[in-house]
């Protein structure tokens, strides 16, 4: 899903139209409000005594940051992250996640 702006140009013999600006969501299954541009979408899943924090594989080009508290702290890259997911054992936490560009 996506939107496209465009902006009406008066011509001979025809009008025509210039697109202004676009947004694209990679995943086709989430709407995208428009003049929103797209935002990828963590999800977590427990495994016994590990938690897998994974996002969609069309989000190329985003890495995984974290830190401890909320509101408080430096992002860190995240290590050991293969492909779309990491996993960490539940005794490490808590964390919070984000993906940034």
């Amino acid at each position: 899903m996506g939107w496209l702006r465009l902006r009406g140009i008066q011509g001979w013999p025809e009008s025509r139209a210039e697109l202004v600006e676009y947004a694209v969501h990679p995943d086709p299954a989430r709407p995208l409000r428009a003049g929103e541009a797209a935002r990828p979408a963590l999800s977590a899943q427990r495994t016994r005594d590990h938690i897998t924090v994974m996002w969609r594989a069309a989000w190329t080009g985003w890495r995984l940051e974290r830190r401890r508290e909320l509101g408080t702290g430096t992002w860190e890259p995240v290590p050991d992250v293969t492909g779309n997911t990491h996993s960490f054992p539940v005794a490490d936490g808590p964390w919070l996640f984000r993906l940034a560009q």
